[in-house]
């Protein structure tokens, strides 16, 4: 981080690399499923996580794809958005249910900057989101794989809430969900610890309260929940500020859009960067609704270096900017 940000790379050196990322990472989707005949696309490490970085990618490509849509031609248009799909497509390919509740929180995350920036192009937005909504639904609809794993998350929740059935996927985190609702109130303040709940949910599963498979597990899927039952409210809050810091040092407000004059090359690079910088925590704020991604190597890999890089692209830019001030 200190070394770039002293010497922070371009900003076309970071959108140059999006789309090659989002295209690396579909080709490798359909290889693994319809060449090696996968069940689903992993990229090599856990399914979900990937899953979840390829939307985040493709996300951080739209971006880049609807600021800089003017400057370019119709050919760059034509590969951006083919990178965009490529990248939805492994996310799609890898089965990854929870991460694209992110699209609840981002898609409006971008309508409320595009109505505060830019106005006049907010009608075209909303109808650009519109389209892909539909066409999402579309492709959903018609993809048996996909059906396949939306009818199997109604029969886990119902084996659930019918049976108290937890060996499924759903099952085990709605029975991980009531477990930290009865160990949270009894430690709020500082947790039990990662060796204390996993003790308590031991003694638990051993008085027949929880089925054996809890164990299997020793993370709550949710980030929020996760921090909370070990280590207390302080790790929940300590989870919050993070998000909350990345989100306001990106933000990008009236003032520090002002420092650039309006649809200006360096304007462009400084609004592209800050709301990439902004869909970052907001992603996966809502991937750690339904999985503990900081539990995970890729998660924490990708959070700290997207945040890093971004930060000192936005740096090299807000430099350009003093510099031609003066």
């Amino acid at each position: 981080l200190l070394y770039i940000t002293a010497s922070p790379p371009p900003p076309r050196a970071v959108l140059a690399g999006l789309p090659i990322g989002c295209i690396g990472m579909g080709v490798l989707a359909f290889w693994q499923v319809w060449g090696l005949g996968l069940e689903r696309a992993t990229g090599y490490t856990n399914a979900i996580q990937w899953g979840n970085l390829a939307l985040l990618l493709a996300c951080l490509t739209a971006v880049s794809l609807a600021v800089f849509w003017r400057q370019h031609s119709a050919l760059w248009r034509a590969g951006m958005g083919l990178a965009v799909i490529l990248s939805l497509a492994a996310s799609l390919l890898s089965q990854s249910r929870g991460g694209w509740l992110a699209l609840a929180a981002v898609c409006p995350l971008w309508l409320w900057l595009t109505w505060r920036l830019r106005p006049r192009m907010f009608g075209r937005l909303l109808a650009a989101m519109a389209t892909l909504l539909v066409a999402l639904t579309l492709v959903l609809a018609l993809t048996p794989r996909f059906n396949e794993r939306i009818a199997l998350a109604a029969i886990e929740i119902s084996a659930y809430l019918d049976n108290g059935k937890t060996d499924t996927s759903l099952g085990l985190r709605l029975a991980q969900y009531r477990l930290v609702t009865q160990l949270i109130p009894q430690k709020p303040l500082l947790g039990w610890g990662a060796h204390g709940f996993l003790d308590e949910m031991q003694r638990r599963v051993d008085a027949g309260e929880y089925g054996p498979e809890m164990m299997h597990y020793p993370q709550i899927h949710n980030d929020f929940l996760d921090a909370w039952v070990k280590v207390g409210l302080g790790g929940v809050l300590l989870q919050a500020a993070l998000f909350s810091w990345v989100l306001v040092i990106f933000w990008p407000t009236a003032e520090r859009m002002a420092r650039h004059a309006e649809d200006t090359p360096r304007w462009r690079d400084a609004l592209a960067l800050r709301v990439m910088g902004t869909v970052v925590p907001t992603s996966y704020f809502m991937f750690g609704v339904s999985q503990p991604f900081f539990n995970h190597n890729s998660g924490i890999m990708c959070f700290v270096f997207y945040v890093a890089v971004l930060w000192a692209a936005l740096q090299y830019v807000e430099r350009e900017g003093q510099r031609a001030l003066a």
